[in-house]
């Protein structure tokens, strides 16, 4: 049992390694208030995924044999936790993360070498990996969950996407997407509609039919087309999922 004077002598990392153990403990679990925003499920993501992130990131090390980097993992680790918390408030872009690991351990900036750059990219995807959903689910209680949950999740999008700049046009734009992705749709008789391509696809991965990720892949290409190039592109659609499934 933790006093109010040993809550305060807690140190910061402290609070967030608690945190990080909370959210591991019992898993993603978000209000179907509309207050719920981005910001709150990229946090919860990104926390949860940490751990997974950071060994990840050291396995590449190893593999690579990045010499500059065989310090204090404990110490590495520290900084990474930095990382996460500033690639996901967008101080910095997911590309530069190699750049400032560097900085904060002082290291010269000619070590940035393509494989510290692919370290670094798994580490910032495996920030953002989704899971398969936990429940078995039936077609009446997918539509029920997109009738409570939808709306929020849009929102959660939308804003994401503006906040990260991955996409430039309107919101009724957004709720049509991209014209030239059907998902498998029958183009007969398919409207454009951001609501049942996400209902149609996210059923498929209830039913074990497409994996996560390729949920991931198919609505960022709805969303953006074939050519995106930002990572938060589908690491917004990564918070959008989440949010639908937890």
């Amino acid at each position: 049992m933790y006093t109010v004077s040993s809550i305060r002598s807690i140190t910061k990392e402290k609070m967030m390694y608690l945190q990080f153990q909370i959210i591991l403990c019992i898993g993603l679990v978000f209000s179907t208030s509309a207050n719920t925003t981005f910001n709150d499920v990229i946090d919860a993501l990104t926390s949860k995924n940490l751990e997974m992130a950071q060994n990840k990131f050291h396995e590449c090390v190893n593999i690579s044999q990045i010499n500059a980097l065989q310090i204090e993992k404990e110490k590495i680790n520290t900084q990474l936790i930095i990382l996460k918390n500033q690639i996901g408030s967008g101080d910095i872009s997911p590309n530069e993360t190699s750049t400032k690991l560097l900085e904060f351990l002082e290291l010269d900036a000619s070590q940035n070498s393509e494989h510290l750059i692919k370290c670094c990219d798994i580490f910032h995807r495996n920030l953002f990996a989704v899971e398969q959903p936990t429940q078995t689910m039936r077609t009446g209680d997918m539509d029920g969950l997109m009738e409570l949950k939808y709306d929020t999740a849009f929102n959660i999008l939308k804003d994401c996407i503006k906040k990260y700049i991955c996409f430039n046009n309107s919101v009724e734009d957004l709720h049509r997407g991209n014209d030239n992705i059907f998902l498998d749709i029958d183009t007969d008789e398919y409207e454009p509609n951001f609501k049942r391509a996400t209902h149609d696809t996210l059923e498929k991965v209830f039913y074990r039919n497409i994996l996560p990720n390729q949920f991931l892949k198919n609505i960022t290409k709805y969303i953006h087309g074939t050519n995106y190039k930002i990572p938060f592109a589908t690491y917004c659609t990564a918070a959008y999922y989440t949010y639908l499934i937890t």
